[in-house]
């Protein structure tokens, strides 16, 4: 029978990332006895090469004879943790007592004082990745090293526009995205065309979950930006001869994909746990929330406070499998200092009116806003704002805004504003 440490590395085997290792920290105090074998070959192994060796390869040069797990591996962490320090408090106490305790020399003090820095000591490793001793470092900067050495030909999850992809390098697990914007200012087609890109260009498995549109008003969608046809074309049956080929050929060409893309009602994934379960269950590349401020909660009831939840249970639980996109709204429309019309100034590029909480802007990694009123100017063109980078970034870029004989959300390069870091 399996022990929760070897459940563990199963775990993180199946998972196939050698960032579900990374990001655990140390863990090599978990594994006693002729365990330590076990995680000693498994330790080299993922810093010689910078890849988890598969179960085959672990039964072929250890023995150890590990399965594909049920759970998550942080779940078998957990245990494995748990049962460590039950196994270490035990043998503490048993020495303090035999030591410290027993007998006609009793030091209670001394008793105090080896146990408070011994308990202190087991707090530290306990936390693993939440405490780092620089000093102690070198296993986890090397393993993260060579595992972004073996995937250096590729780049991070793109969005499908250049001024951001080259500002972020690409967005990884742990990564949240919010794009927040008013009612029908164009969230959902903007998270689409990033969702696309992603499948599309990049070979990634997205899941976009709607908790607004249902699923066949978002692949029709879809389909009018892959096939850069008029969605009204396609949803009233009213194509040309040229453009109605032209959706079959593309429907037939991704009906071959390898790769799936998985769009799903919002009252199927209508909290952040049923989402966990359902990422687990498709193991997505990214993760899309359209409507992230509809999510429910098992116990909170008032919205704003609901929203602040979810927003951190979606960055520790969903971003910790996929870099995730949110759409949220503004709470209002963006303040401005100028009159109406053509001589309005430009709303300030702050995240102050998102809706409902802080939590959103200081959660996001990449923070946008779509913050331009309908007028003239928008109708074939939207700017977007950057409301945060990772680095501080600030600024705008402008993207088609047209619906009339394709449907194209591209970049206008050549009007690209230059970035300004705070």
């Amino acid at each position: 029978m399996l022990s929760s440490a070897q459940r563990y590395l199963a775990a993180v085997i199946a998972e196939g990332r050698v960032e579900t290792l990374l990001k655990h920290g140390p863990v090599a105090h978990l594994f006693a006895g002729e365990e330590e074998r076990l995680w000693s070959y498994f330790d080299r192994h993922v810093k010689t090469y910078g890849t988890l060796p598969d179960f085959a390869l672990v039964k072929a040069d250890t023995g150890f004879d590990l399965a594909a797990q049920t759970q998550p591996a942080a779940f078998y962490l957990d245990r494995a943790r748990d049962n460590h320090l039950h196994r270490s408090l035990l043998a503490l106490l048993a020495e303090v007592h035999h030591k410290h305790l027993a007998g006609a020399n009793a030091n209670p003090r001394e008793a105090l004082s080896v146990l408070g820095n011994a308990v202190m000591a087991l707090s530290v490793q306990n936390n693993g990745a939440l405490v780092m001793d620089y000093r102690r470092a070198q296993d986890a900067i090397m393993q993260a090293f060579k595992a972004k050495m073996m995937d250096a030909g590729t780049m991070g999850l793109q969005l499908g526009w250049p001024t951001l992809d080259a500002m972020t390098g690409g967005l990884g697990t742990g990564d949240m995205i919010g794009l927040a914007g008013r009612p029908a200012a164009g969230k959902t087609w903007f998270m689409l065309w990033m969702a696309l890109h992603a499948w599309a260009v990049q070979g990634k498995a997205p899941l976009f979950v709607s908790m607004e549109i249902k699923p066949l008003t978002i692949v029709q969608r879809l389909l009018a930006i892959h096939a850069k046809l008029p969605f009204k074309g396609i949803r009233d049956a009213a194509l040309t001869t040229t453009q109605y080929r032209q959706m079959k050929h593309v429907l037939v060409e991704t009906s071959q994909s390898a790769v799936p893309f998985h769009v799903v009602d919002g009252n199927l994934a209508a909290s952040v746990a049923d989402l966990h379960a359902l990422c687990r269950q498709l193991k997505p590349d990214f993760v899309v929330i359209d409507g992230a401020y509809l999510l429910t909660h098992p116990t909170e009831r008032d919205r704003f406070k609901r929203v602040a939840e979810n927003a951190s249970l979606i960055k520790q639980h969903i971003c910790d499998l996929a870099p995730t996109a949110c759409s949220w709204q503004f709470a209002r429309p963006p303040k401005s200092s100028g009159g109406s019309g053509g001589n309005q100034k430009k709303p300030p590029q702050t995240g102050d009116e998102i809706g409902y909480s802080d939590a959103i802007l200081q959660l996001s990694s990449l923070a946008l806003g779509l913050m331009q009123p309908e007028s003239a100017e928008t109708i074939k063109q939207r700017e977007v704002s950057i409301l945060k980078g990772r680095n501080g970034e600030t600024g705008s870029f402008t993207v088609n805004w047209n619906f009339d004989w394709t449907t194209d959300f591209s970049e206008v390069t050549e009007k690209v504003e230059e970035l300004e870091v705070e």
